[in-house]
This record gives structure tokens, C-alpha cells and sequence, in this order.
């Protein structure tokens, strides 16, 4: 999966990361080495970057986020199943087996007795596998594993333009599986 800069904050990728992202924005690492520059140095290069803010400001800018009227109407006091609900009928466009490097969201009934478990999981995955996939869960910060039969439904695709909206949208919904 290529690193975009916006699957977490800047300043949670390891120093490796940062530097494949400086150079997906055009930051030459010859120049990053040359001149020695520290990991806190790429990040304000990769932030002051012209295409990075470019990229930036499309979530929230781009007529085609089909996740900004739900943001736009939070006051707050919204259930994470109610939010799941809406995010779902605008995520019409489905899959049943993910792509890695593809962004879902989609809701999960955990299997395995006395794990916490996340019911509306956000996530890049990153392997397909027999029994199920791995992704990134943007509402963990953390890879986690997703068994085929365990999923309820479909998977709904995300763009990478709505990341970041969706992730501040608080529809998580974190369960201790008894």
C-alpha cells in the first residue's frame, strides 16, 4: 500500500514512511540525506509542500465527497449506530472481497470471545488472505484482522478524498465480545 500522508498524522510514521512520503510529494531523498535532515525537518518540507496541501484541502473542497453533509450536520450527541446508518446510504458502491490498498468501512460481529472488537470498522487493508484480511483500523491507529464470516454484509468503499472526514466522525464503536 503507498503511504498518502493522511492515514494517521504526520508525526505518527516512522522515520522510513516519512521519507517515502516526502518523495511522493516530489522531496528528493538525495536532498533529505544530503543535508541530514531530521524526521520533525521532512515533516514541516512534507506540510509545506505544495501538493501536499493540494491534497489536503480536497476532502473537504471536492463536490464528490459523499461523507461532508453527514459531517456537516454532527452536533455532537449522535449515536455511532445512527452515524453508521447514514454513512452507509451514501456508500452505495460495495464490495465483498476487498482490495489491498482499498479503504472500507463496514460493520463487523467479532467472533472470538472476551477480545474488544470495533462493530464499524474504517480501514486500509493491506492483505487478503483465505480466511479473511488485515487492515489498517483508522479508529485503533492499529492493523487488526477481519475473518470472512465475521463480516456482516458488504464492505462499502471509501475514497481516499473522504478519509478524512470519516475519521472525524466519531462512528466507531469499540465492544468487549462476551
Amino acid at each position: 500500500m503507498t503511504l498518502t500522508g493522511f492515514e494517521k498524522p504526520l508525526d505518527q510514521y516512522n522515520r522510513d514512511e516519512i521519507r517515502k512520503i516526502a518523495v511522493l510529494y516530489g522531496i528528493p531523498l538525495s536532498s533529505i540525506i544530503s543535508q541530514k535532515l531530521t524526521k520533525a525537518q521532512v515533516i514541516d518540507a512534507i506540510r509545506n509542500n505544495a501538493k501536499y496541501q493540494e491534497k489536503q484541502k480536497r476532502p473537504t473542497d471536492n463536490k464528490k465527497n459523499r461523507i461532508r453533509p453527514i459531517l456537516n450536520r454532527l452536533i455532537g450527541l449522535e449515536n455511532p449506530d445512527d452515524l453508521m446508518q447514514e454513512i452507509l446510504e451514501v456508500l452505495t458502491v460495495t464490495e465483498m472481497i476487498p482490495r489491498p490498498g482499498g479503504f472500507y468501512t463496514f460493520v463487523y460481529t467479532a467472533k472470538t470471545p472476551l477480545i474488544e472488537y470495533d462493530v464499524h470498522p474504517l480501514v486500509a487493508v493491506t492483505n487478503i488472505y483465505r480466511w479473511g484480511f488485515t487492515g489498517v483500523n483508522f479508529h485503533w491507529g492499529e492493523t487488526r484482522r477481519y475473518a470472512w464470516e465475521e463480516v456482516v454484509g458488504a464492505l462499502h468503499v471509501v475514497t481516499a478524498e473522504e478519509i478524512k472526514d470519516l475519521r472525524e466522525i466519531p462512528y466507531g464503536k469499540i465492544l468487549l465480545n462476551s
